[in-house]
C-alpha cells in the first residue's frame, strides 16, 4: 500500500515539462502523516505462521489499490491447495495485473508449514486421526491419510540422525571434558501410553553430572 502510494504521488506531481511539483520533504512528510516509518518498519518485520480467516483476507485485498491502475478492485482466487498450504493468485478486474504466492515458505518444493504441523502432532504424542480432527475442528484444510505418512517417513529419517548425532557429541564431551572414558549414568524407561503392560516403550541413559542423553533404545514386544 505504501509503495502504491509513493508512485501515486509521484505520478499526480508530473507536469508537461517533466520536473515534479513535489518535493522529496513534502514526500516524507506525506508518509509520515499515515504513520510510516520506514526503519520501524524494517525492525518490527513479522515471523512465522499465523491462522487467519481467508474472507478477512480477501477483503483486505479488495481495499488495496492495483499497483499498476491504482484502482481498487483486487481479487483473491484459491488455485489449488495440499494440506495446510494453499497456492492464491491476486487479480485485478480493472487491468491484466496477476500475482501468484503460496501461502507458506517452501523447502525442495515442500510447504514448510504441513512438515512442522506433522512434527508438532508427533510432539504430542498424536497422529493422523487426531490432526484431521483438529483441522476439522477449526476449518483448516488437511493433509490426506498418504501425505500425512510421507511427511511422518520424511521427519523420522531426520529426527533419527538428529538424535544421533547429538548422543555422540554428548558422549564426546564426556571424553574430552571430563577426560574419562566411563561415567556415572541414570538409566529411565517409559511406555508409549499409561501402563507398565504396554506393548511398546523406549530405555533412555543419560549422563549424571550433565544430564544429557547418552543412548536410546526403542523396545517392542
Amino acid at each position: 500500500m505504501v509503495i502504491n502510494l509513493i508512485k501515486k504521488c509521484k505520478n499526480n506531481a508530473k507536469v508537461s515539462n517533466g520536473t515534479s511539483t513535489i518535493s522529496e520533504s513534502k514526500l516524507s512528510e506525506n508518509l509520515k502523516s499515515y504513520g510510516f516509518n520506514q526503519q520501524e518498519s524494517v525492525s518490527n518485520s513479522l515471523v512465522g505462521n499465523r491462522i487467519i480467516d481467508i474472507e478477512t483476507l480477501s477483503n483486505i485485498f479488495s481495499e488495496l489499490s492495483c499497483p499498476k491502475c491504482y484502482n481498487n478492485n483486487l481479487c483473491l482466487f484459491e488455485d489449488s491447495k495440499y494440506g495446510l498450504c494453499s497456492h492464491f493468485t491476486l487479480k485485478c478486474g480493472k487491468c491484466d495485473f496477476l500475482k501468484g504466492f503460496s501461502s507458506t515458505q517452501k523447502t525442495l518444493n515442500v510447504p514448510e508449514v504441513n512438515a512442522i504441523f506433522v512434527y508438532g502432532m508427533r510432539q504430542i504424542g498424536k497422529g493422523f486421526s487426531s490432526a484431521y480432527k483438529f483441522c476439522a475442528t477449526i476449518n483448516l484444510s488437511a493433509l490426506s491419510k498418504s501425505g500425512y505418512k510421507k511427511h511422518e517417513h520424511r521427519l523420522l529419517k531426520v529426527v533419527t540422525d538428529v538424535a544421533d548425532d547429538s548422543m555422540c557429541n554428548a558422549g564426546k564431551e564426556v571424553a574430552e571434558t571430563f577426560n574419562r572414558d566411563e561415567c556415572g549414568v541414570s538409566v529411565d524407561g517409559t511406555w508409549q501410553r499409561r501402563g507398565h503392560t504396554f506393548l511398546n516403550g523406549c530405555v533412555a541413559v543419560f549422563f549424571i553430572d550433565t544430564g544429557k542423553l547418552l543412548d536410546l533404545e526403542v523396545m517392542s514386544s
